[in-house]
């Protein structure tokens, strides 16, 4: 989740420094045009520091410190009231969020992410939405650590980790990594994380079409691949 377009640069486009414009002034304010609409373009993602609009829970919960470090479901939910109206709506597949409480013998996922982050919010409240359907419980441990917009702090926690992106998920087994989800789940947040469990995929997974030269030499897993039988 961006801050991330500090890895990927957002190409923003110009305006046309002639015709009604024209000359070198046009020039400039082609310039300063483009400057703006950049800045507006990122306004969609979750930048550091920026946020205009949205309810006053939403605004709220942006202006307030993030949750940095370990943490638990219930004081993201308490600290972000508004998360809940989004896990309330949530619509995971049924039959894969029930596979959420299939036990998952020596597995762990450690989930990274931001209370400042729309990605992070969009895919944890549908990851609680699929374990609530499984019955409210999870067939594996799993960790949440929150950080940073600049995605450095806490620091101790995030030594090794190599991350770019929230938010990120990552799947160990006996203690070694087998997998991620980067920032969106393709398949649905449900489903990719069980397949992942369960040995049916390895790698990283994400909606993102650029990480193979963000991430490619940083994960041993590399990209996604099915399990071969």
């Amino acid at each position: 989740m961006n801050n991330n377009e500090a890895a990927s640069p957002l190409s923003v486009p110009t305006v046309a420094s002639t015709g009604a414009l024209g000359g070198a002034s046009g020039g400039a304010l082609g310039g300063t045009l483009g400057g703006v609409l950049g800045a507006w373009l990122l306004l969609g993602a979750c930048v550091s520091g920026v946020k205009v609009g949205g309810s006053d829970a939403e605004m709220a919960s942006w202006e307030k410190p993030p949750i940095l470090g370990s943490t638990t479901q219930a004081e993201i939910l308490a600290e972000n009231p508004a998360w809940v109206d989004d896990l309330v709506r949530a619509q995971p597949d049924p039959a894969q969020a029930q596979r959420l409480a299939d036990p998952a013998p020596n597995m762990e996922v450690v989930v990274f992410f931001g209370t400042w982050c729309s990605d992070s919010r969009r895919e944890l409240t549908r990851l609680w939405r699929a374990v609530e359907m499984a019955g409210g419980d999870f067939g594996f441990p799993i960790r949440y650590v929150g950080v940073d917009r600049t995605k450095t702090e806490p620091g101790d926690l995030l030594e090794g980790v190599e991350l770019l992106y929230v938010p990120t998920l990552i799947v160990s087994k006996n203690g070694l990594e087998s997998g991620r989800i980067i920032e969106s789940a393709p398949g649905g947040i449900e489903r990719d994380l069980v397949a992942l469990l369960a040995g049916e995929t390895s790698g990283w997974l994400s909606g993102r079409d650029d990480l193979g030269a963000d991430l490619g030499a940083g994960l041993g897993a590399g990209p996604a691949s099915a399990a071969t039988p």
